[in-house]
Parts: structure tokens; C-alpha cells; sequence
């Protein structure tokens, strides 16, 4: 039952969408749509088997969602990636740009187990990631040319109503998200939520659970939900502002301890309000975000992971 749900969004690649597909969502109350743009250069399109990407594609794919009726459109871009040139990153930008969604995501390339440049053997350098960040700052600078605006906890918005809730709930509303599908994120306060990242494993138990959600977990006491909230946060950057509004406690007081190791790891880094734990892969963040939770937690996660 998803009524009272205050969002219902759905991810796609532009080569999975068709006319009816969209149709059939739209029936069943889905009012946003993240198209997975990504990239549009075909080199690199080639070297990740996206073939069948091409601008044609995109395009229908868009026509096709604003004709089903979809509220609001996002579409996602990478930047950074090995091998990509500042001009097939603007080039991109621009080509978003001219199909004119409501909200744009421009995602710094990071080193994830899942991505398959990683799983290549693609490693980037520190190098790699100050181009990687110019790039993004010139794509801010188009973007918001073109009458978009910069939104905390998002990226860019022709409108506060096209922000999407899967992430703004981490940087205002703290409220409960539910994925479905496999490795779709949850996020529920005052639990650790998590799902079985293997797709075989997921379509095995809702096969026999009849229905689609496949979340896990266990409750957390106060601490560890504020401490569940930052792991959830810190990598991309977390306000330490709005953690004292949602937990009228103060970040930098109540983990002075794991900041001061993290700093003399060079693992940390704070600009005005706003901290970030600096990692550069998956497992690196795993590694060093377990600084903020109890021992006993990462304990008993790692018996329910096993399980």
C-alpha cells in the first residue's frame, strides 16, 4: 500500500523506456522520473556496452515521458569519468540543456565497486580528480547560465517542487525511503536498513515473498540513528547545521574523538558548516566510516550480513 507516500520516483537507462512502459507507470502513481543519461560520448559509451545509447534514444526516451504525463524529469550526468575530455563533458551538459528537464544531477566520477570502470582495474589519480572537479565547475556555470538554480542536498532545479526527495530526505526531512528493487537504496530512521545487493538473491526471495520490498535491518538507539545518519551523509558531504536541527546535538562536541583520528589520517575534511570524509572508493568508505558506529553495531551488521 503506497498511499501517503509522499514521492514515488523510478531510475531507468534512456534504451529501457518505451511509450507504454511509461504509460503503465504513470497509472500506478509514479510523478518522477531519473533518466540515466550519464555520459553521451560514444567512445566511452562503447567501452561500458551502452551501444544502443545514442542522442536519438535519449531524445524519444524524454518525448516519451513527457507525453505519459511524468510530473517531473531529472536527468543524471557523470562527470570526470576515465578518459573523458572537458570538451564531451560540456558537450553533454549541453545537450541536457536543449531537452530542458526539470532538475539535473551532475555526479563527481568516484571509484564504486559497482561501476565498471572500476571493475576494468580504472583507477584516478589525485590529478584526475582536480580535472574532474573543473569540469564540474564549468558545467555549474552553464547550468545555472540557463536558469537553473543550485540546490543544497540536490543538484539543479528549474523549481523548488522538481527536488527529489530520495536525497533531500537526508539533508532536511530525515524521513523513510524505501527502495525497490535490487540494490535500491532504504533509508529509515532509528534503523540500519540494508538489502541484498545480488540480483539473483533478490528476485529469488520476492519470488517466494510475492511482493517487491527486500529490506533488513535492526532498530538503533539514539546515538547510533544519529550515527546512521551521518555514515548515510558524509560522503558527499553533510551540514553539520542541520544535524544539530534534526538531533539538537553538536556534531563537532558529540564525535570530536573520530574527527580528530580521521583528521590525523588525512581522511577529513570541513569547509564553513558543511564535512566531508574524504575516500576515494567504496572500500575505503566502508573502512573509515565505521569509525563513527559502536563496535557492538558493526558487529552485529556483519553476523546479519552473513546470515
Amino acid at each position: 500500500d503506497l498511499k501517503g507516500t509522499r514521492q514515488r520516483l523510478i531510475e531507468a537507462t534512456p534504451a529501457t523506456l518505451s511509450l507504454e512502459k511509461l504509460k503503465v507507470l504513470k497509472r500506478h502513481g509514479i510523478d518522477r522520473l531519473t533518466i540515466g543519461i550519464e555520459i553521451m560520448d560514444k567512445g566511452l559509451l562503447a567501452r561500458i556496452n551502452r551501444h544502443n545509447q545514442t542522442s536519438q534514444v535519449v531524445k524519444y526516451a524524454y518525448r516519451w515521458a513527457r507525453q505519459a504525463g511524468i510530473k517531473y524529469i531529472n536527468v543524471d550526468l557523470v562527470g570526470g569519468l576515465p578518459g573523458q575530455s572537458r570538451e564531451s563533458f560540456l558537450k553533454d551538459v549541453r545537450f541536457t540543456l536543449r531537452l530542458r528537464p526539470d532538475a539535473i544531477h551532475i555526479f563527481p566520477y568516484e571509484e564504486e565497486e559497482l561501476v565498471i570502470f572500476y571493475q576494468m582495474g580504472k583507477r584516478i589519480t589525485d590529478a584526475d580528480r582536480r580535472k574532474r572537479d573543473e569540469m564540474c565547475a564549468l558545467a555549474d556555470e552553464e547550468i545555472i547560465k540557463d536558469g537553473y538554480r543550485a540546490y543544497r542536498g540536490e543538484s539543479y532545479l528549474l523549481n523548488a517542487e522538481a527536488a527529489n526527495y530520495q536525497l533531500l530526505l537526508r539533508y532536511r526531512a530525515n524521513g523513510s525511503l524505501l527502495g525497490l528493487g535490487a540494490k535500491a537504496l532504504a533509508y529509515i530512521p532509528g534503523h540500519y536498513a540494508y538489502q541484498n545487493t545480488q540480483i539473483e538473491d533478490y528476485l529469488n526471495y520476492t519470488a517466494k515473498a510475492n511482493h517487491p520490498l527486500c529490506v533488513s535491518g535492526y532498530p538503533l538507539d539514539n546515538r547510533e540513528t544519529r550515527t546512521n545518519y551521518i555514515v548515510n551523509n558524509i560522503r558527499g558531504g553533510m551540514d553539520t547545521r542541520l544535524f544539530h536541527k534534526i538531533y539538537g546535538v553538536r556534531f563537532n562536541d558529540a564525535y570530536a574523538a573520530e574527527i580528530s583520528i580521521l583528521k590525523n589520517l588525512d581522511r577529513w575534511q570541513e569547509k564553513g558548516d558543511m564535512v566531508r570524509l574524504r575516500v576515494s572508493s567504496d572500500e575505503e568508505f566502508r573502512t573509515y566510516s565505521k569509525f563513527f558506529f559502536s563496535a557492538e553495531v558493526v558487529d552485529k551488521l556483519k553476523k546479519k550480513v552473513r546470515a
